[in-house]
C-alpha cells in the first residue's frame, strides 16, 4: 500500500507536491500548467538548498512523473511524492489545497483523509430482465463480467388457457387467470433474485459494502430475500442501464455519506467513554500514549496542525514552548503523532473542522 511506503520511508529528503484540480467539466490542459509551476517551485526549492548528489535523481522523478500523471476526469486534485526510494504520484477525489514541501517525512494528510473511503464497494443494478454488478472505488466503477454477472432473468413461462367452462363462467375464469399470471410471475423474479444473492457471496467479504439500484419495486422486492441486508450502505431508485455514468455519481455519494456515518458513530463511543480513563484530550498526553503504543483510535480535525519541539533524547514529552536544552523543532506535530499511531498499527480518522470542538480538536481512545 502505497501510503505506508510513504510512512516508512527513510530518506532524508522528501518532496510533496499536492494540487487542486479544476472542476470536472473543465479542461484538464489547464491543470497540466499548474502542476508544471508547482513542480518548478518544487526544484528550486531542493537547488536552493541540496547538494548535485541529492539533486540530479529527484529531479529525474519530478520531471518523469509530471509527464505522465494521471488526472481522471471526476478528480479533485493531484499528488506527486518523490524521495530517493519513492516515486508516486496519486489521484485525489476529494477538494485540496495547494502544498509543496521538502522535508524528512512526506505530506500524507490529504492521502489518508482519503484512505477513509477508499475501501472497494459494490453496485447491484437490477431491472426486470437483469442483474448487473459493478466494483466501485472512490467514485470509479466497473463492470463485473465474469460468469456470474451480468445475470439474466428469462421469463419463460407459458401459461396454460384455461379449460373452456359454462358460457357464463367466462368473465369469472378470465378475472381469477390473472391474478394467477402475476402472481407466477412474482415468485419468479424472487426466485431470481435469491439466486443472485447466493452469487452475492463472493463478492461481499467484509468490508466490502453494497449500493442496490433499480426501480422501487425491484429493490423492494430484493430487499425482502437478500441474506446481506447488513451490507447495504444504501439504494439508488431508477433505471440507470443507459447511464452508468449517472448511477456512479449518484453511488459514491452514498457511499461517502456511510462512511462519514460511521466516523459520527465513533464520535459518539467516544463521547461515551468519556469517564472511563481510555479518553485522552491533550495533546501532549495523546502523543505520549502514541508513543507508548497505547493508541487505539485517534482522531484528528483534518487540518488541525500545531508546531511543537522535542528535547534531544526524550521523544515522549512535547514541548509547547521553545525549551532551553538542545531539542527538535516539530513544523507539525500532528503530522509526526499520526504517522506513530500508524506505524504501530493504530488507526487514524480524520474528521470535519468543527467536530472535536470539545476536544480541542484532537482526541483519542486508548487500547488500555
Amino acid at each position: 500500500m502505497i501510503l505506508r511506503s510513504l510512512l516508512h520511508s527513510n530518506d532524508p529528503v522528501c518532496v510533496s507536491i499536492i494540487i487542486p484540480l479544476h472542476p470536472p467539466s473543465a479542461d484538464r490542459a489547464k491543470d497540466v500548467v499548474v502542476l508544471r509551476a508547482a513542480v518548478e517551485k518544487a526544484k528550486q526549492y531542493l537547488t536552493d538548498g541540496y547538494g548535485q548528489a541529492i539533486l540530479a535523481p529527484l529531479l529525474s522523478s519530478l520531471d518523469d512523473l509530471a509527464a505522465r500523471a494521471d488526472m481522471p476526469r471526476h478528480a479533485l486534485g493531484i499528488g506527486l511524492f518523490v524521495s530517493a526510494h519513492v516515486k508516486h504520484h496519486a489521484s485525489l477525489f476529494f477538494p485540496v489545497e495547494e502544498k509543496i514541501t521538502v522535508a524528512d517525512s512526506f505530506e500524507i494528510r490529504d492521502l489518508l483523509f482519503q484512505a477513509q473511503y477508499s475501501s472497494p464497494y459494490r453496485v447491484l443494478h437490477l431491472t426486470n430482465k437483469e442483474a448487473m454488478l459493478f466494483e466501485g472505488t472512490l467514485g470509479n466503477l466497473r463492470e463485473l463480467q465474469d460468469g456470474n454477472f451480468p445475470k439474466a432473468h428469462e421469463d419463460t413461462f407459458e401459461y396454460n388457457h384455461p379449460s373452456p367452462g359454462p358460457r357464463y363462467a367466462g368473465d369469472a375464469t378470465a378475472r381469477k387467470t390473472e391474478p394467477d399470471q402475476s402472481q407466477a410471475k412474482k415468485l419468479r423474479y424472487e426466485r431470481f433474485l435469491r439466486e443472485v444473492d447466493t452469487l452475492l457471496d463472493v463478492y461481499l467479504i467484509p468490508p466490502a459494502k453494497l449500493v442496490i439500484a433499480g426501480a422501487e419495486s425491484n429493490l423492494s422486492a430484493f430487499k425482502s430475500q437478500t441474506r446481506h441486508g447488513a451490507h447495504i450502505a444504501g439504494q439508488v431508485k431508477g433505471n440507470y442501464a443507459a447511464d452508468f455514468q449517472r448511477l456512479s455519481a449518484l453511488a459514491w455519494d452514498i457511499v461517502k455519506q456511510h462512511v462519514d456515518q460511521q466516523v459520527r458513530k465513533l464520535i459518539k463511543e467516544l463521547e461515551e467513554k468519556i469517564g472511563s480513563g481510555l479518553v485522552v484530550t491533550d495533546l501532549h498526553e495523546i502523543w505520549r500514549a502514541a508513543q507508548e503504543g497505547r493508541a487505539g483510535q485517534l482522531l484528528v480535525e483534518k487540518d488541525y496542525r500545531a508546531p511543537d519541539f522535542l528535547v534531544s533524547g526524550n521523544n515522549h514529552h512535547l514541548h509547547l514552548t521553545l525549551p532551553a536544552d538542545a531539542h527538535t523543532t516539530l513544523s507539525d506535530a500532528i503530522d509526526d503523532l499520526m504517522e506513530t499511531v500508524l506505524d504501530k498499527n493504530g488507526d487514524v480518522f480524520l474528521v470535519g473542522n468543527g467536530l472535536l470542538a470539545p476536544y480541542q480538536r484532537i482526541a483519542l481512545i486508548a487500547r488500555y
